[in-house]
């Protein structure tokens, strides 16, 4: 407004000087006419008029060409601005639309022409309610478009969320809008602005987050109903590094343990009902996690009831360190009772076996299939001046060597020779009347001569699994000389009557005792089904519901629980693995041997490698020596190698290179003695006892793992064959395994034809 207000007064300025120089010519011309001899003052006025209606002219024109150039940049600054405010209109993500103080569109960007179907040029001027038409997304109705309410209240408003937007073309949009009043620096509303943006796709991502939050709730809840379902208690804790923690326990757990939930996250509670004698080494285990020197423990121990209930549980426990300082702790129990019932009620049963057979009034010795001496009755142990703890467990021959003052002594000979046929054969074998002198306690020896009978004791494969020695003491018998007469020759008679009326009647009792040992090996075979049916049930159960979950909602889990999921399906793996070995373990004295020749080189390279494949990016140095092909079922001799050789890699892991031998080094009682050595983490020999018993390990589980079944299995093998097996180590220098087994014989040649 200024700028015109400078230009109106130069045009004033230049008209004023356009007639100020017309009445001085005027006034020129009639002077002349009047008096064409004008005076000299006429001529000054008339050159000072002149000169002065010029000056003003130029004033005039200097003014107008300076308002003019003011205009010109005034409308250039306007014509920018203008540009500028267009490029932010369009610049802006949302729909932007602007209205007069009637409500008439002045502005409109490319979004609010998009969603609206209106371009600027068809909606400029028009009402804002034929344009950005909207009604209720739920009934339809039209909706007052909040551009009006903010020109009457000069503040700002906004439709419901449920607003659509009914475009030109009648599509439809969800929408959320905001109309602003616009105002000048007096506070005097000078028209409104619209911002509205399109939420359908955001409606739907809340739709689709909200399901997914169901979905959530819904595994959550199927997760607590299978976690609380499930007969194995489990308990899982989180414990910061700041020392908050969080705790879930099932059901089962604190139906097993007899606590409540409240009662479950105080640890003095499960030192209180844990049974006294298993205190001392559950506070060990628990001192030893403390120490980091062990990650996880399994125990079978014994919780006290409130009602003075003693439960027996299998107890597994695990805990995993987090990187930020905390840890995770995971505990399984299963509720053994039922089977330490049965097992007790076992050793009840081969305790009254074990005490009816030794008060037999028959001379019996039973011997395993490597001669070694597990029993024997009252009467043989008198009749051979023996205790039962001096014999029990050593070689058949070392309790009962020959007479070294005989030098034709035949006793051992034959006693092995009837022993190997009944090995061979799988048959009784009765040996004809045999010196075979006894030693005494003070080291002399006595004359002796037994008519022995060797019988195998068969399990439910057809293998031995014991031999009964049964003898008879016949030293009298054979000393009577008979002098003639029939006195004599009746009395030798009946001495042989009555020897034979207790041959058939012991024949019986051993017959009966056999019965007696089948029912037993029976009950046991049923035992190993019930732990394999009872425990592995509620394993599988937790291994497939964690499965179900980990595949149908890995996605709306989060880490933790996802976390969570995996630990509990990699400790129901290991407690699975741990009962097949123990089955497997149970199952390898009576499964069926199938003796014949097996050559020890080709089975070593395949061995070989089946190890290598798996270890690609170790250096191992294998050194295997020229083996002798051996006697034994093939089956199980490569189950002997692949556990030897499989723990020689495992227990080298950290050894670069690892150094692994195989070879023979002699003979022992005509077996050949083969080895594996290797240059591991080895053991203490003071522990040796413990090498080959089940689940005991002589290395922590988080260094190497294993159940602690493979050697218990490897030595069962070995005794089934005949031999022995022992080993030599020291800490971190390595380790030696020592085995025997029957050189296979050459088949004998062909006879000459004729």
């Amino acid at each position: 407004m200024a700028t015109y207000g400078k230009m109106l007064g130069a045009l004033a300025l230049a008209v004023v000087s356009l007639v100020a120089l017309g009445l001085i010519a005027l006034y020129a011309v009639v002077q002349l006419r009047a008096d064409a001899a004008c005076s000299t003052r006429t001529q000054a006025i008339i050159g000072g008029g002149a000169l002065l209606a010029c000056g003003l002219l130029s004033l005039a024109v200097i003014a107008f060409r300076r308002d003019f150039a003011g205009r010109r940049k005034a409308e250039e600054a306007r014509r920018r601005s203008e540009e500028s405010l267009a490029v932010t209109l369009h610049s802006i993500g949302d729909a932007v639309l602007a209205a007069d103080t009637a409500g008439r569109i002045t502005r409109m960007n490319r979004v609010a022409e998009q969603l609206t179907g209106w371009s600027f040029g068809e909606a400029e001027g028009r009402p804002t309610e034929e344009v950005f038409r909207v009604v209720h997304e739920k009934t339809r109705h039209p909706l007052a478009v909040s551009v009006h309410q903010a020109l009457d209240t000069g503040t700002a408003h906004g439709l419901t969320r449920q607003a659509l937007l009914v475009a030109r073309d009648g599509a439809e949009r969800l929408i959320a809008e905001r109309a602003t009043a616009i105002r000048d620096h007096d506070r005097r509303v000078l028209g409104v602005v619209l911002v509205f943006r399109d939420i359908t796709e955001e409606r739907a991502a809340e739709a689709r987050l909200a399901s997914a939050l169901d979905e959530l709730a819904r595994e959550r809840a199927r997760l607590r109903f299978i976690f609380d379902a499930v007969p194995v208690g489990i308990s899982f804790a989180a414990i910061e590094a700041d020392g908050r923690h969080s705790r879930l326990v099932n059901d089962a757990h604190l139906r097993i343990c007899g606590l409540t939930a409240a009662e479950f996250d105080a640890p003095e509670n499960f030192i209180r009902i844990t049974h006294p004698d298993d205190r001392a080494l559950q506070a060990r285990y628990v001192r030893e996690l403390e120490e980091g020197t062990i990650s996880r423990y399994a125990m079978d121990k014994r919780y006290v009831k409130p009602d003075g209930r003693v439960v027996w549980v299998m107890l597994s426990f695990q805990r995993q360190t987090l990187a930020h300082g905390g840890h995770e702790d995971l505990s399984i129990v299963v509720d053994i009772s039922d089977r330490r019932e049965a097992e007790e009620q076992i050793q009840r049963q081969n305790t009254q076996l074990r005490a009816l057979f030794e008060s037999l009034p028959g001379l019996f010795l039973v011997l395993r299939p490597d001669l070694t001496i597990v029993t024997a009755t009252d009467s043989y142990l008198q009749s051979a001046m023996l205790r039962r703890d001096a014999i029990v467990g050593r070689d058949l021959f070392d309790v009962f060597p020959d007479n070294p003052n005989d030098p034709g002594a035949t006793g051992v000979t034959h006693l092995r020779q009837s022993l190997n046929r009944v090995r061979e054969t799988r048959a009784a074998d009765t040996m004809a009347i045999q010196r075979y002198d006894v030693r005494r306690p003070d080291g002399t020896f006595e004359e002796r001569y037994w008519s022995p009978i060797n019988s195998p004791l068969l399990g439910p494969d057809r293998e031995i699994e014991f031999i009964i020695h049964r003898v008879e003491d016949v030293t009298d018998f054979v000393r009577t000389k008979p002098a003639g007469g029939a006195d004599e020759e009746r009395t030798l008679r009946a001495k042989m009557e009555a020897m034979a009326a207790e041959i058939f009647r012991s024949s019986h009792e051993l017959q009966s005792a056999n019965q007696r040992l089948r029912a037993a090996n029976a009950e046991l075979e049923s035992f190993s089904y019930s732990v394999s049916h009872d425990l592995r049930a509620p394993l599988r159960h937790i291994q497939g519901y964690v499965a179900m979950l980990m595949r149908d909602a890995q996605y709306q889990l989060s880490e933790k629980s996802l976390r969570y999921l995996n630990t509990i399906a990699d400790s129901g793996r290991e407690m699975g693995q741990l009962i097949d070995d123990l089955l497997a373990f149970s199952r390898m004295g009576r499964t069926e041997m199938k003796a014949t020749v097996v050559a020890l080189a080709p089975l070593i390279a395949s061995i070989r490698q089946d190890v290598e494949s798996g270890c690609q990016d170790r250096s191992i140095t294998w050194t295997v020596a020229p083996l002798p092909d051996v006697r034994g079922d093939p089956a199980m001799i490569r189950q002997i190698f692949a556990n030897l050789v499989g723990n020689a890699v495992k227990y080298t892991r950290n050894r670069h290179p690892a150094q692994i031998t195989l070879g023979t080094c002699g003979e022992e009682q005509g077996r050949v003695i083969l080895f594996v050595r290797d240059n591991g983490a080895g053991f203490d020999m003071k522990y040796a006892g413990k090498l080959f018993g089940v689940f005991q390990r002589l290395h922590r589980a988080d260094e190497f793992e294993g159940t602690g079944i493979g050697l218990a299995n490897v030595q069962r093998i070995v005794l089934r064959h005949g031999g022995r097996i022992w080993a030599d180590a020291a800490p971190d220098a390595g380790a030696t395994f020592f085995f025997t087994l029957e050189r296979a014989r050459p088949d004998p040649p062909a006879p000459l034809s004729p």
